[in-house]
């Protein structure tokens, strides 16, 4: 069986679909708090830490959490952390205070790194060079989907009702049958292994650079990406529905360039991507902070804000160092990516209080031009570096 011309992907169709029940739940989650506290009054820093936190426990959780998945095997791994995950959300309704949300911000991102680290190893196994960017497209365009239908989710029971977060954390728990239905494979019987870290920063520079910026600006996005819908006077329907509409419009580009990635270089692919959202943000800011224009060119700065991270993820992939396995590149990846998510809400939140609203749109046009400059250089580096390098099978 083929989708997408990836083989045999009726192995995973028990993982994917708990992808999809996982980040259904996740949607309603990200964009309720944010909600949530701006309807409390909360300062723009109380809901930037909000943000922050949950990708700060990301991150640390991304640099331990491999022990427990060598130890139990992915699937295992994966009940353990979306039981925690679910438990997470329920405990925002036992926090009466706002001010205590970032702590469980902080728990919820610690346990969700272990889901996305158990995920995505169990997908850099299960796949080929030749069909990695296709696989991980299909990934990114399942995790989306559900993200903009869980948005959609809030208007249900409205922003600030109990029952959207019982309903997430529902949605996460249930996410557990079909992937510990899968049948065990290489992903359960991983190797222990001491490769560093952080050797995917020297060994792959571009996908490492690729991952911070990815998760800059997907850490923006679900922080301070309401609060630009709010600035711009939109209802808590309209918020959900502007942000679903860029999720949504977001798949079509990961999509392409997944299929994109696998037939050229992908180091050229990821500074076209790069430079395509920095002009959208600019033309936001320069033209069309409002109406229809808008959404367009928020759909294109999201979906090269949510197509860097599977790129970047494929290009360290296809550059491996000797030592290595799957899940010590996914852990790298991870931990890059969510240095920039962590640090994301701030930046984007400090220059939109500056700013105004248009601020978070600032923001990603910068980051976005600095990275596309990044990746050429860095490109043309390598490129030089490996003509210098002596044939020494002659």
């Amino acid at each position: 069986m083929r989708l997408l011309g990836i083989p045999h992907i009726e192995r995973l169709v028990g993982l994917l679909s708990g992808v999809f029940l996982f980040f259904l739940g996740q949607g309603a989650v990200l964009l309720v708090v944010p909600l949530q506290l701006a309807a409390n009054h909360a300062s723009h820093a109380l809901i930037s830490l909000a943000g922050s936190s949950y990708f700060i426990g990301v991150l640390l959780g991304a640099y331990f959490h491999d022990r427990v998945i060598r130890s139990a095997g992915a699937t295992k791994a994966y009940a353990l952390f979306a039981a925690l995950v679910s438990c997470a959300a329920l405990s925002l309704l036992l926090l009466s205070d706002p001010i205590a949300w970032p702590a469980s911000r902080f728990v919820h991102g610690w346990a969700a790194a272990g889901v996305f680290l158990s995920v995505e190893s169990w997908l850099q196994i299960a796949a080929s060079n030749k069909a990695r960017g296709r696989l991980f497209a299909l990934y990114t365009t399942l995790s989306l989907t559900a993200l903009g239908l869980g948005q959609l989710l809030v208007n249900l029971y409205g922003a600030s009702a109990d029952q959207t977060i019982i309903l997430s954390a529902v949605l996460i728990a249930l996410s557990i049958a079909p992937v510990a239905y899968s049948p065990m494979g290489a992903q359960d019987t991983l190797r222990a292994s001491r490769a560093p870290s952080w050797r995917v920063v020297k060994h792959a520079p571009i996908g490492a650079i690729s991952s911070v910026a990815a998760g800059l600006g997907t850490g923006a996005f679900w922080a301070i990406g309401p609060l630009f819908a709010t600035a711009s006077d939109m209802s808590p329907p309209t918020v959900a529905a502007f942000t679903a509409n860029i999720t949504f419009g977001a798949v079509l580009f990961v999509v392409v360039f997944g299929r994109i990635s696998d037939a050229f270089d992908r180091a050229r692919v990821l500074a076209a991507v790069a430079a395509a959202g920095s002009v959208a943000s600019i033309a936001i800011i320069a033209a069309f902070s409002s109406g229809p224009a808008l959404v367009v060119c928020a759909i294109i700065q999201g979906g090269v804000i949510f197509a860097l991270h599977p790129l970047s993820v494929a290009y360290a992939a296809s550059h491996p160092f000797p030592g290595e396995d799957w899940l010590d590149v996914t852990r790298g990846q991870l931990l890059l990516n969510y240095v920039g998510s962590g640090l994301g809400p701030l930046l984007a939140g400090g220059v939109m209080a500056v700013e105004g609203r248009l601020g978070y749109f600032e923001f990603s046009a910068v980051m976005l031009a600095c990275l596309t400059l990044g990746i050429l250089f860095l490109n043309a580096h390598r490129k030089r570096a490996t003509l210098k390098t002596p044939d020494r099978t002659q």
